[in-house]
């Protein structure tokens, strides 16, 4: 482990030395940087804002940094100039872009130069776990410790609740501003269009009149890029149908560092659709556990039940949570009888059991514009500095 953490900090400080040394040489450029689950997907707040941000002001050169060329739903944008994450020219675009958006931490390999504007908008903000500084341990202490430098480098943090600006002020140890208007993500949660969900369910080749239960689990520390299925998403399927009479089809999402289920008949496996909230748009009812999915699903009012029956395992091999389950209000089955029981209430409910204890509790303070108030933001920024440069 300690070579690890040598090695770690030798890549970062030649990280942070190239970019400096490259910025010097070249100037800020009219360019925004994204980067996604750090290089993993084309999703996220990231996605929403530089989407909208060429929809309104196509002059700005929109980069992203990305693992993979991959792109097999065809889902980025033509105009999208990629670049391998942590790659040299990931690192050159660092240094000379005006703005730099990213949803996970920012680590000691960022650099930044006068001038540049950090935006961080976070994958998590209702999740259940403790993350960062607020999941230190003897066995991550000193890694969490040296790898969080928002404090230092952000310039503003989007929220969407009460819980998420104090997630915020303790796991990032982050002083700095808050906008707290909502993620842009969830934007189009709020702002249900009917044509965007047949458009994502023709390219996952999902027939848009069967009605569609996700599964998602999150990952497990203990078991990272393994199954964390603990439900049978089949056998829910199937009974579903004989259930409720209606035609269902199952979507089993695993996290990035998770696993995939593989396909079958009644079940498609779209852990490699990269940005989940357009798999909750076309959810008419989801299962998932300690991940933030219910914080953003919850939002929809549709039906959504938690199934933790892994509980005390999870607490005492992966996470602690952070969150008291009781307070949270949201529907929990600790076996699949009491899964079956409640999502069956939902159902003929029509709607989230608990919601508004659940938004309460929260705190959300989701306002479904929050793209474009981040847009506006942006540009204001670029705009007075680029006048001020001319």
């Amino acid at each position: 482990m300690k070579d690890r953490h040598i090695k770690m900090r030798l890549h970062n400080a030649k990280a942070v030395a190239y970019t400096k040394i490259y910025g010097v040489t070249h100037p800020i450029r009219p360019q925004i940087l994204c980067a996604s689950f750090r290089g993993r997907q084309y999703a996220d707040s990231p996605r929403n804002i530089s989407e909208m941000l060429h929809e309104l002001h196509p002059e700005i050169d929109i980069i992203w940094a990305l693992n993979s060329n991959d792109d097999p739903y065809g889902i980025i944008p033509s105009y999208v100039k990629r670049v391998k994450y942590n790659s040299k020219e990931y690192y050159q675009s660092l240094a000379t872009s005006f703005c730099f958006i990213a949803n996970n931490e920012m680590r000691p390999n960022i650099a930044k130069r006068k001038g540049q504007y950090f935006i961080q908008t976070w994958h998590g903000d209702r999740s259940f776990k403790k993350v960062l500084y607020d999941d230190l341990d003897d066995w991550n202490d000193t890694y969490r410790a040296n790898v969080v430098r928002d404090d230092a480098v952000t310039d503003i943090c989007l929220a969407a609740s009460d819980y998420g600006e104090r997630v915020y002020r303790s796991a990032f140890r982050y002083n700095g501003e808050i906008l707290r208007v909502g993620m842009p993500r969830n934007d189009q949660l709020l702002n249900v269009s009917l044509e965007k969900a047949d458009i994502i369910k023709k390219k996952l080749n999902v027939d848009t009149n069967s009605k569609l239960i996700m599964y998602a689990p999150t990952f497990r520390d203990d078991k990272l890029h393994e199954s964390c299925e603990v439900v049978d998403i089949e056998a829910l399927v199937e009974w579903l149908c004989s259930e409720t009479g209606d035609t269902w089809k199952g979507l089993y999402r695993a996290h990035s560092l998770g696993k995939g289920i593989g396909s079958n008949g009644r079940v498609l496996d779209v852990s490699d659709y990269p940005d989940m909230a357009d798999l909750l748009l076309i959810s008419d009812a989801v299962i998932t556990d300690y991940s933030s999915v219910s914080g953003d699903y919850m939002l929809m009012d549709r039906p959504m039940v938690l199934a933790l029956f892994d509980l005390d395992d999870y607490t005492k091999s992966s996470r602690q949570l952070s969150v008291s389950l009781d307070e949270v209000g949201l529907p929990i089955a600790k076996n699949m009888n009491e899964l079956h029981s409640l999502m069956l209430e939902s159902l003929n409910q029509k709607k989230l059991l608990g919601r508004d204890q659940a938004m309460n509790y929260y705190g959300v303070t989701e306002s479904g514009d929050s793209t474009r108030t981040v847009v506006n933001l942006i540009i204001e920024r670029f705009n007075a500095f680029f006048s001020r440069e001319d």
